[in-house]
């Protein structure tokens, strides 16, 4: 009775692992393209002038009554009337860095935290955040890598 077979050689498969895994050890680069995709996202946030879930509140000015008054910010510095930029300096401070399998977007501007999650007198305006279509574009460019080797 004469018989019929396939062969699979995993060879190939074998050594496109390897390879695969050897890159995993080795992301440092990767990491540095992520690091930086994220840090473009939070910059993104200044110019978009939006937190998380809303635009940034408006400055204010509180009038003698307790109410507020809306207005706009002074013309000049160097991000003009742009909210959370009258004069760059938390939007420069931001930093991105990666070590090992992480990455971190940062600033140790002191006064950053009052803006991220707001105070009794200052409105939260939360700019250290990454939008979900940027973590989605990171996570495409990082699978890429995974699979091609190519940042």
């Amino acid at each position: 009775m004469a018989g019929i077979s396939i062969k699979y050689d995993a060879r190939k498969a074998i050594e496109l692992t390897r390879k695969t895994v050897d890159r995993m050890s080795k992301n440092n680069t990767i990491m540095d393209v992520i690091a930086i995709m994220a840090w473009k996202g939070v910059l993104d946030n200044f110019k978009n002038e939006e937190g998380k879930k809303r635009p940034w509140p408006k400055w204010s000015k509180k009038l003698p009554n307790g109410t507020r008054k809306f207005y706009s910010t002074r013309p000049y510095g160097r991000g003009g009337s742009k909210l959370l930029q009258d004069t760059g300096l938390l939007r420069n401070s931001i930093r991105p860095i990666s070590k090992n399998n992480e990455a971190h977007v940062y600033t140790r501007t002191k006064y950053a935290g009052a803006h991220q999650f707001g105070t009794k007198n200052i409105p939260k305006r939360d700019f250290l955040w990454i939008a979900q279509k940027k973590i989605n574009e990171m996570s495409r460019k990082f699978i890429n890598w995974i699979v091609t080797g190519k940042k």
